[in-house]
């Protein structure tokens, strides 16, 4: 599939227009504002009314509107007075000004809003749904949640409902919805009332028999029936029985539980197999959790044998493997099991990042270090960390500057005398230094400045 080729603004004598991704003017500077669009167009402003253009440069929808917006690659929404209509990319206009808004098309429908309630238009701007609806929201494999009466359904492309509405409430996760009726809402968060599971096309996984469901982390969700807990995977399968006094969440057939604010280890028959004899017990990664006793801390394994002691360290982070932790004022780096990969040496450190190195402080200055715990870059900067290391480089902020720093030569990709530097959309980043914009290519080459 091509690569989609986008515009980027710039600016000239206050007035903006548009490169290329080779950094070749396609717009001149001649619009009041320019700003970049889906699909590879250009929203351009002038005596204050819209248009686009495309990425070769020509003007595809006259700047003669108050709003416009790119709802697919050959269709659009104009704004005139304070109703929209949808023009396509020929200039013809497709349906009246007759809709306070319409949203962007997916699955080949849109939803739009208009005097009367929600509905959805077709391509053709033909309303293919009626406007019936108080609230709807777009399609997602060839279904759609829409409002009635103050409850949610679920409907197909036809406008019929495979779940009528009889819903309070409904979240997406990966393979399907959480679906609630009875329950109250606060925050975006529903409680009370009784939980179940839909399919993405509206099919039921399981009926609305659960008090609560926390909803899915790594595939897994915790239920409550009455006053006991159990856990749910995403078909719906009830993995865990629902025979435990508290929330649980199990790692390799062991869940941290409390009693007499003390924390042990039940399997999954609720046989506590670790008692309850910890501050603080964590989840077992590869054999092995962290757990605090007396405010020391330290690592068992699945039975409840120390594979480090307990001692005055204190745990921070856990990634890659391997957890940052500080002792008597320095910082170094465990494995999952509590064994030393770097001694409590540094003012400061990170977890090793997927590349296999770390940021480490020592002499009020950072470096870099690899997994044998030298220096690939000795202590130099006096930085703050902006984003993560990674193959091509780390951002870095140096006496209130950004650069770019590679982080297997120590060299700059680009120097730290950056206000901002952003992502790569397609092929170019854009760069502002003292209220100037530069564009970089993915071989760190400046193409345009201002």
């Amino acid at each position: 599939m091509p690569t989609e080729i986008l515009l980027y603004p710039i600016q000239k004598n206050n007035l903006f227009g548009f490169i290329n991704e080779t950094g070749q003017i396609v717009v001149e500077p001649f619009y009041t504002k320019a700003y970049a669009m889906s699909y590879g167009y250009g929203l351009i402003e002038e005596k204050g009314l819209y248009g686009l253009v495309d990425c070769k440069g020509e003007i595809v929808v006259n700047p003669e509107y108050k709003a416009i917006a790119v709802l697919d690659k050959e269709l659009f929404e104009i704004k005139r007075d304070e109703k929209y209509a949808l023009i396509s990319l020929k200039g013809e206009q497709l349906c009246g000004f007759d809709y306070y808004s319409i949203f962007p098309f997916e699955e080949d429908l849109a939803c739009a809003y208009k005097e009367g309630g929600m509905g959805y238009l077709n391509k053709n701007g033909k309303e293919e749904i009626p406007f019936v609806f108080s609230y709807a929201e777009s399609f997602q494999n060839d279904h759609a949640w829409v409002r009635q009466q103050g409850k949610y359904g679920l409907i197909n492309k036809k406008g019929v409902f495979v779940q009528k509405a009889r819903y309070d409430w409904h979240r997406r996760y990966d393979k399907g919805y959480i679906v609630n009726i009875g329950g109250r809402l606060s925050d975006d968060e529903c409680y009370g009332g009784k939980f179940g599971l839909l399919s993405l096309d509206g099919k039921e996984i399981t009926p609305l028999v659960y008090d609560a469901l926390d909803g899915f982390f790594e595939g897994e969700s915790s239920v409550r029936q009455g006053n006991f807990f159990g856990v749910i995977n995403e078909e719906g399968e009830l993995i865990v029985p629902i025979i435990f006094g508290q929330s649980v969440r199990f790692s390799e057939g062991l869940a941290p539980v409390q009693k007499d604010f003390k924390h042990g280890y039940v399997n999954l028959k609720n046989q506590l197999v670790i008692p309850h004899e910890f501050q603080w017990a964590g989840k077992f990664r590869r054999g092995a959790a962290n757990v605090k006793q007396n405010d020391l801390e330290g690592f068992i394994d699945t039975k409840g044998n120390f594979l480090r002691a307990l001692e005055n360290i204190k745990l921070l982070s856990f990634r890659e493997e391997c957890w940052a932790f500080s002792k008597d004022g320095r910082f170094g780096l465990l494995d999952h099991k509590g064994a030393v990969l770097i001694p409590p040496m540094y003012e400061s450190i990170t977890n090793y990042y997927p590349c296999g190195l770390a940021w480490a402080k020592q002499g009020g200055l950072y470096g870099i270090i690899d997994k044998e715990n030298k220096f690939i870059l000795p202590p130099s900067f006096d930085l703050k960390i902006i984003y993560p290391i990674s193959e091509a480089g780390s951002h870095i902020e140096l006496n209130g500057k950004l650069g770019l720093l590679d982080v297997k030569s120590g060299n700059w990709l680009l120097p730290p005398e950056y206000d901002s530097i952003g992502v790569f959309k397609g092929s170019l980043a854009e760069l502002k230094r003292n209220g100037k914009t530069s564009y970089v290519n993915r071989q760190w080459k400046i193409v345009w400045n201002e």
